[in-house]
């Protein structure tokens, strides 16, 4: 499959650890996160003026307004935008017990990922 965005080392190696985690192939992970930033980019272009609210899920929102564009030494342009991060009480509370070892939802969700899979493959084989 060929793709009109490349991905860096670091990008490449989430998506592949995702799917390694998963199991979804990598080029639907890979897919999942195109649409989101064609969805992003969506949305800050209805306005581009205006501060516009992109959601993460499970992590919070970014606010993204465009400001406009900068001519580099080069000649090339550099777009520029001003970003606002707001964490969710949800991630913050996770981020927290993990840290403090009170619990960690890590482990439980993982735990519970596996035994799903096990329990999928095995209904499958009978």
């Amino acid at each position: 499959m060929s793709y009109l965005l490349k991905l860096d080392e670091e990008n490449r190696r989430l998506v592949e650890e995702i799917s390694a985690l998963s199991g979804i192939q990598r080029d639907i992970v890979r897919e999942v996160w195109e649409f989101t930033l064609v969805r992003w980019i969506e949305v800050v272009t209805r306005d581009p003026t205006r501060l516009q609210t992109l959601q993460i899920p499970f992590l919070g929102s970014v606010g993204v307004r465009y400001s406009g564009d900068t001519l580099k030494s080069d000649g090339t342009i550099e777009s520029q935008a001003d970003a606002y991060i707001s964490l969710s009480p949800l991630f913050l509370k996770i981020l927290g017990d993990v840290y403090d070892e009170k619990s960690n939802l890590l482990t439980d969700i993982l735990e519970k990922k596996i035994d799903d899979a096990v329990a999928s493959i095995v209904d499958s084989a009978e």
